[in-house]
This record gives C-alpha cells, structure tokens and sequence, in this order.
C-alpha cells in the first residue's frame, strides 16, 4: 500500500512512471522468487499465482503495459488481486467439476458397453435356445407322426384280426 500512496503523493509523470517502475521490479523479483521455491518439473503445477491483497496496488500493476502478461509468460506466475482471484478460483472448481463429469460419463460409457455386449451374448444365446427348441418341436411332431401312422396301422391290424377271427 505504500507505493499506492507513493503514487498518489507523486507530483509529475516522472515520479509516477519511477514509482511504477519501482512496483514492477519488486513484484516481478516476487514472481521470481515464487517460481524458484513453489514451481518443480514434473512434481507440482507449471504455474504459481502471486495474490497481492490490495486492489488499489492491483490497479497500479494494471497500469504498467503488458506486465500481467510478460509475467505470466516468462516467469509462469499468474498476478491475482481478490476479485480476481475469486474469479479464478470459480474458473478452476468449474473446469474440476467438468473433469470429474468427464471421468464419471467415460465410466458410465465404458459399463454400458459392457452391459450391450453382454445382452448381445443373451440375444444370440435365447436365439440358439429358440432355435434349438424349434428343431426339438419339429422332431416330436414327426414322432408324433409316427405314431399316428403306427397308431393306424395298429388299429387297420387289430380290425383286420377281428374281421379273421369273426369269420
């Protein structure tokens, strides 16, 4: 808050544009530092947020050309004031829900396929059994035949012995 009210004391453009020089090569030294302690390859994120708590020194930041962005880009360290950060914050839980969405949507995909291969497997195997059974039918009907014609030629036999021994 100091080089905010720094700032407002300056009296010509020159002490403004010292005081703005003097906030960015103490914040981009800020950024430095917490690239080097809290940014490690391949162990945590590529990218560090430095939250400043004053929106007055936030507007100030914003106020240097480009800052936010050479910052981000060189040091890989994100300038958040409280709005800001809040903002982000929202952002990232958002993009977190979406992730979870995503994971738990490929789990339902991976269970329904699962689930249509296996009532494939039971359509061909009642179709099998269908099949199956309609073959087993077709054979009683031809036993049943059968029988019938036996049946027949049993009955034309016991009639024709009947007709023999009647006479």
């Amino acid at each position: 808050v100091g080089q905010y009210q720094n700032y407002q004391d300056a009296r010509t453009e020159t002490e403004k544009k010292r005081v703005l020089r003097d906030l960015k090569t103490a914040v981009m030294n800020d950024a430095e530092d917490i690239k080097e302690k809290y940014i490690v390859e391949n162990i945590t994120s590529s990218y560090a947020i430095l939250y400043i708590a004053s929106e007055k020194l936030i507007d100030l930041v914003c106020k240097i050309d480009n800052f936010r962005e050479v910052c981000f880009a060189e040091k890989k360290v994100l300038i958040q004031g409280p709005n800001t950060l809040a903002a982000s914050l929202d952002s990232i839980k958002l993009g977190h829900d979406y992730v979870v969405l995503n994971e738990t949507a490929s789990k339902v995909a991976e269970i329904i396929v699962k689930i249509q291969s296996e009532f494939n497997k039971f359509d061909t195997s009642t179709k099998q059994v269908t099949d199956r059974l309609e073959l087993a039918i077709g054979d009683v009907r031809d036993l049943k035949t059968r029988i019938n014609v036996l049946g027949s030629e049993l009955n034309r036999g016991a009639e024709s012995l009947e007709n023999t021994n009647e006479e």
